[in-house]
Formats: structure tokens, sequence, C-alpha cells
């Protein structure tokens, strides 16, 4: 019998290199789209050797970023397949996976030089902003876990898949940081490269944000006046604009408070001071203040008076303004999963209806406190209250017996007023003032009445 000889790595490699010649972007487009071959399957392991081949043959360090990414992506899309058919040693290996191809896009990250600084800065926006996209893939997996697939597993089945989710936003996390880190070390050079300063550098990298379209956040914070904050004033301040890190929208915060010599009007010749608020504005785009940013607000607020009440000398002013935007890219040509949040409110009760791609959780709460509800419903998704604010649409619908006694209380007071009218339709004016009576009456409420009558009963 005619023995087979093992395969060598360099026939393996050549067979490698001819796949490698096929148009690689519309077969990972695909990929991305239809996760095709799955870890469950003994030749997935072939699959990824040929994606880290693919990935060693990026030529330059974003190029290498980006082909990382891809990568990272479609092993995301399996494991969310995974995920639904409860495949949790498959889910491990594409874990496993994901978590080293994105150590070896943080390595490209780090290794990512340009001779000019502008374009190494435009390169790191695109790859976070395709880092952004993958995060909320991750983001979407963690949520549709919560309600497709939770209180289905053994709880050493759940924590395992805790584990694993876990350990995709943390490495998902750590490539974040390092772009953050890139950015701020790019910056720089682009300052020793150009002579600009940072405020102009930061002007610049806004405006390729928003040509590449990708997302920006950005919160300035602006104290000046007279006065300056206190400890506790500043505490304020900071854990005010903390709050703000990663809200959706535009927030603008100014206030502006005074303390001026004005003329007591009693007496010309004294003057006091007034402390007061000459400006305060509260705009808000595309989502609104929580309770407790709200609660930071007025306490700021009224640490401010009273720092510049106390304050020595007249005609002073403190100055504050908190300007927050977070930019988020329109999703490009991705299939968003739709998340649909509904509350009923009716008879002191709430039913919450939650909606993914067509799978339902319902619960019932005994409760009409909307802010609770909204915590309620965070907590059980494992999100935060800002994140679901503007999803949820609540439905509040009056009590039938209440509304019937509203409708009556209305007719009655319709009909008694309209009674009333009749009443006092065609009924002349007995008199306007005493002298329209005789001598010993006198007019009230339009009639004439006797005098010792009106004295003795008063």
């Amino acid at each position: 019998m005619q023995k087979i000889g093992l395969i060598s790595f360099s026939q393996l490699l050549s067979i490698l290199l001819i796949f490698a010649a096929l148009p690689l972007a519309a077969a990972q487009q695909a990929a991305a789209e239809d996760p095709g071959m799955t870890p469950d399957n003994f030749l997935w392991g072939l699959d990824n050797a040929f994606d880290q081949l693919s990935l060693l043959f990026a030529t330059n360090p974003d190029a290498k970023a980006a082909k990382g990414l891809e990568i990272a992506s479609e092993r995301l899309s399996e494991i969310k397949l995974m995920v639904k058919e409860n495949k949790l040693q498959a889910i491990a290996r594409a874990e496993e996976a994901h978590g080293k191809v994105l150590i070896k896009v943080k390595e490209s990250i780090k290794n990512l030089e340009k001779a000019n600084a502008t374009e190494e800065i435009e390169n790191l926006i695109e790859i976070e902003r395709e880092l952004k996209d993958h995060e909320e893939d991750v983001l979407e997996l963690k949520l549709k876990i919560k309600i497709e697939v939770e209180g289905q597993l053994s709880t050493e089945q759940q924590a395992l898949l805790n584990n694993f989710m876990a350990s995709l936003l943390s490495s998902t996390g750590e490539v974040k940081v390092e772009i953050k880190t890139k950015k701020g070390e790019t910056k720089i050079k682009i300052m020793s490269q150009t002579g600009k300063n940072e405020d102009e550098i930061d002007y610049e990298i806004e405006k390729i944000e928003k040509e590449e379209g990708g997302f920006e956040e950005e919160t300035k914070v602006k104290v000046e006046g007279d006065v300056t904050l206190s400890p506790e004033a500043q505490e304020t301040l900071n854990k005010l604009v903390a709050s703000l890190e990663n809200a959706t929208g535009k927030v603008e915060l100014k206030l502006k408070v005074k303390k001026e010599i004005v003329s007591n009007a009693i007496n010309n010749a004294t003057n006091e001071a007034r402390t007061f608020i000459s400006k305060e504005e509260v705009n808000v785009e595309g989502t609104n203040l929580t309770s407790e940013q709200k609660t930071l607000w007025d306490l700021l607020k009224n640490q401010s008076l009273a720092l510049v009440s106390v304050a020595a000398g007249n005609d002073l002013e403190l100055e504050i303004e908190i300007e927050h935007e977070l930019d988020v890219e329109e999703e490009r040509g991705r299939d968003e999963e739709e998340l649909e949040i509904e509350v009923d409110i009716e008879d002191g009760m709430a039913e919450v209806k939650i909606e993914l791609n067509g799978e339902d959780l319902d619960f019932t709460l005994n409760t009409t406190d909307q802010e609770l509800i909204l915590q309620e419903i965070a907590l059980r998704l494992d999100v935060t209250v800002d994140s679901i604010r503007p999803i949820v649409e609540f439905e509040v619908e009056e009590d039938e017996e209440q509304a019937d006694e509203n409708g009556d209380e209305d007719e009655m007071d319709e009909n008694g007023q309209e009674d009333k009218d009749e009443n006092n339709e065609g009924k002349e004016l007995e008199c306007s003032a005493d002298a329209n009576c005789d001598a010993d009456e006198v007019c009230i409420n339009n009639e004439c009445e006797d005098k010792e009558k009106v004295n003795s009963t008063a």
C-alpha cells in the first residue's frame, strides 16, 4: 500500500498564498455579514490561520490595525451565532482568537509612525471609528444575551458567558486606551512640526474627525471672574462634568453670578451690596439632564452665589460655562439591531415590554415613578440609565373611575355656571350704590337691604 506523506509547511504556505491572491476584501465583507465557518467546525482552525496570514501580509501598521479589526468583527459574528446555539466551547475558541487579534491591533497602533504627523492622526481617527463600530457590536451582543438567552442557562453556563463578555469588552477597551495614548503622542508631533498650539491642534483634529465621518466627544469647562471656586464647589463641578461623559447629544450650561452696589430705595444716601444670578442658560439637545445632573447644577449655583456673596469687595463676577458634545456617526451599511422598550402605566402598575429583533422580555413593576422604572430596566439589561432613556416610550393611562369623576366635575361646573348665568339673565340690577336705595336702605350685591337688618346681622 502506498503511503501518503504529510504535507510540508512550505506546501501549506504555497496553498495559502494561492488563496491569498483571491480578492480578500470581498471575502471579508461577506464574512462580516455571514460568519461562514464557525468554531464548532473542525476546519475552523484553518479558516482562522488564513485570517492570521492575511494579517501578516498587511504592509504597514495602519493596514494591519484595520485588517485586525476586520478579523475581530468576523470572530464576533461567530460568537453571536454560537451564543444563539448555546455552544459555549465554540464561544471560548472564538473569544480567545478575538482577544489575540486585538492584541496585534494594539501593537500595530503603538508602532504606527508617519513622517507627516497630520496623516498619522488621520489614520488613528479612522481606526478609532472602526473600533467604535466594533465596541457597539459587542455592547449589542451583551444586551441581546440579557434579553434572549439569560434565564435559559444554568448558573455555571451564565457565569461562563458573563466572563466571555467581560473579556470581549476588556480587550476592546485596551485598544481604545492605546489609541488615546497614541493620539496624545501624535498631537505633540504635530505641534513640533507645525508650531501650532494645543487649541489650534484640537481644532484641526475636530475638523478631520468631521470630515472622516467619525465621532467626537468634547467637554469644555470655563471658570472666569473675580472669585475663585472653593474646593467644595470645584468638586461639584468635577462631578457634573464627569456625569456628562459618554452622554450623547449636546449640553450647554452657563452661569454668571454678580455682586454689585445698588441704591437703597428708602434712603438714597445708603448703598448696599446685592448678589444675584445675572445669567443662566441650560441648553440641551439630543437628551435630557438626569436628576443627578440637575441636582449637581443646582448645588453649583448655590455654592457660586454663596462664594460671591461673602467675597471681599464689590462689583464682583463669577462665570461658569460647561459645553459637552458627543456626535456618533450613523452606521454605514450595517444591519442595526432594533431595540424597543415600551412602558404602559395603569392602576399603579408599570407593564414593561422590551423587544430586540422579535424577541420579547416582559415584566411588571409595582411603581409608576418613571425614574425608578428606568433604573430597574437598566439594572435588568446591565446598561446605564442614560443609554436607554431616549429609547423608552412611556404611555400613562388615566384611571377610568378617576376620569369619570373628573368628567362629572367638569360637567357640574359647566352646568352650575350655566344655571347661574340663566338665573342672572334678564334680571334688572336694583342698585349700584346706596344713593339708588331709600334712606333706610343700603346697596349690597346690587340689592337694596334694610340698614337695621344688615347691622343686626353684622
